[in-house]
Order: C-alpha cells, then sequence, then structure tokens
C-alpha cells in the first residue's frame, strides 16, 4: 500500500528519492495539481511504500535534525505567539526582544 510522506520541491525529493534508493528504498515523486506547484519553486508529492515506514521516520529524523545542527531550539519561543499589538515582542528564532515589526532586527525572520 502507498503511504504519503509529503510535499517539497523537486530539487530535495529527488536527492532523498536517489539517498534512499542506495539503500534499496522506494519513493515515487508524483505532481498532483492541487497540492504541487510549477514554476521558479516546483513541489511535488512524495510516496512510498507503506512497509518501509520505520525506514522513511528514521531517515526524514536524521533529515531535521541536519537543518538545525549547531542551533539552540528553545521551544517556548517556538510555540510563542507572535502578538504586533503588544508594545515589545520576542523573536520566535534568536529570542531578541523588539518592537514590533515586520522583522526580527536581529536575525531578519519575517513577520509580515
Amino acid at each position: 500500500m502507498e503511504l504519503y510522506l509529503g510535499i517539497m520541491e523537486l530539487q530535495d525529493a529527488k536527492r532523498i528519492q536517489a539517498e534512499l534508493k542506495n539503500s534499496d528504498i522506494h519513493v515515487e515523486l508524483k505532481h498532483n495539481e492541487q497540492t504541487c506547484t510549477r514554476g521558479c519553486t516546483i513541489k511535488v508529492e512524495m510516496w512510498g511504500e507503506e512497509k518501509n515506514l520505520e525506514v522513511y521516520q528514521e531517515y526524514f529524523a536524521k533529515e531535521q535534525a541536519r537543518h538545525v545542527v549547531g542551533l539552540e531550539v528553545d521551544p517556548a519561543l517556538v510555540n510563542a505567539v507572535f502578538d504586533p499589538n503588544s508594545e515589545e515582542v520576542v523573536c520566535q528564532a534568536c529570542g531578541f526582544k523588539f518592537k514590533p515589526a515586520a522583522e526580527c532586527p536581529d536575525c531578519g525572520l519575517s513577520y509580515a
């Protein structure tokens, strides 16, 4: 049975597909008019076999960890609500305190 793995940019999807293929794990890339995009940023759906669920979970956990290596992640900041009406806000990415603006003056995270 097919298992929906998510939507991602075509370049990333092809890289992941090739890496998993080296471990004899098959994933299929599909274009769905309702969920995918064309143009400058092509996005596709990634599908795999249900029997490989644990392999996919382990692979994507490593992928996620790769993106935050060396970063301190504060779950309280990530889950904080940005209130543009308050006198001072805390950036959800870096923790910098500032008056509400379209982006964090410290790290540039956009709040627009």
